[in-house]
């Protein structure tokens, strides 16, 4: 023990080495599964964000197309039974509406203006159109289309394609 002005320094209270070497090694264990749980919830986030911005523009999007075309009095684009098209054009209310895709925007005009009908968190592809029925009979319209996130993730992006059959009164 060492004695200067008042002050007593016992050299033996100091840690070694392999004292210190223990508690680093736990350290980084521990901090490796802290990291790791870490990123594994940041990677459920994305998961979940993704899932839930598809599922809110599908509904969307669905319940729009149904609405509208329930209220429509005709179908001009695609005009004929069988045909397929990468718009939709109806008479509603003696307007002209329609749906047509603008690079990966799903876009609704009608007559007043065009609005946006997917979130900037997701992206529209493969849009069509195809008319069915009966000639002189009631027309209706199947719709395939599919939604992209835009969120990034591990596994890559989340895709699902929506498919419906939607009809006049």
């Amino acid at each position: 023990m060492i004695k200067i002005a008042n002050f007593k320094f016992n050299l033996a209270s100091g840690f070694t080495v392999v004292e210190l070497l223990l508690y680093m090694g736990l350290l980084a264990i521990f901090l490796t599964i802290i990291s790791q749980i870490f990123v594994a919830s940041i990677d459920t986030q994305l998961e979940a964000e993704a899932e839930s911005s598809i599922q809110q523009d599908s509904k969307f999007i669905l319940a729009r197309m149904q609405y509208d075309l329930v209220n429509a009095t005709s179908i001009t684009e695609p005009s004929d039974v069988g045909s397929t098209s990468s718009q939709l054009q109806f008479v509603s209310a003696g307007i002209t509406k329609m749906y047509q895709l603008n690079g990966t925007t799903l876009e609704f005009s009608d007559g007043v203006g065009t609005y946006q009908l997917n979130s900037s968190t997701t992206r529209i592809s493969d849009l069509s159109f195809t008319r069915r029925g009966v000639p002189g009979g009631k027309p209706y319209i199947t719709a395939i289309f599919t939604v992209t996130s835009e969120t990034t993730r591990s596994s890559g992006p989340e895709t699902q394609t929506f498919q419906t059959t939607l009809g006049i009164r």
